[in-house]
């Protein structure tokens, strides 16, 4: 299995997010990404993962929100950690360009939200999915006592339920 994991904004790969992915699957992509700089984030992604054959996407905050975006173009399930979709509405869809027409072929974007996150808050991601995502689309939980930043604990809990259902 190869994984493209993205981290959240002003983050990084976190080593013991990528050993534990590196346990699980066959190929671990983890680039590190200065989003207030990469103005082209999505379409270098594109360019440099095109040929790499990705069967799943996990994206943390803002890495969740690319990753959502590139589910689209790839046509691979995610695990979303936190992401911000509310704040970038499909009006401007185009400033994720370029994607795909999106192809007739199932795919999932399996969210994890948390309660206590004030910096992206479940209410409004739900909300933002429920009027703009067809339903086929989504699933996600929001996770009692959890905040923004993803611990390893729960990191694995939803990699081991949304990804590696085999190995759990």
């Amino acid at each position: 299995m190869n994984i493209l994991y993205l981290h959240g904004l002003n983050s990084f790969p976190k080593p013991e997010k990528i050993d534990y992915l590196n346990q699980h699957a066959t190929q671990i992509f983890a680039p590190h990404i200065n989003y207030e700089t990469d103005k082209n984030v999505l379409s270098d992604l594109i360019t440099e993962y095109d040929d790499k054959k990705l069967d799943y996407i996990i994206g943390s905050s803002m890495g969740g929100l690319i990753a959502f975006w590139l589910a689209k173009h790839f046509q691979v399930d995610t695990l979303l950690f936190n992401p911000p979709l509310h704040r970038y509405a499909l009006s401007n869809q185009h400033l994720f360009a370029p994607v795909k027409d999106l192809k007739e072929k199932d795919y999932i974007n399996n969210i994890v939200l948390g309660e206590l996150d004030t910096i992206v808050k479940p209410t409004d991601v739900v909300i933002y999915l429920k009027e703009n995502v067809p339903q086929k689309l989504y699933r996600y939980e929001i996770i009692k006592g959890l905040g923004h930043q993803i611990d390893l604990e729960n990191f694995k809990k939803s990699c081991q339920k949304y990804i590696f259902k085999a190995d759990a």
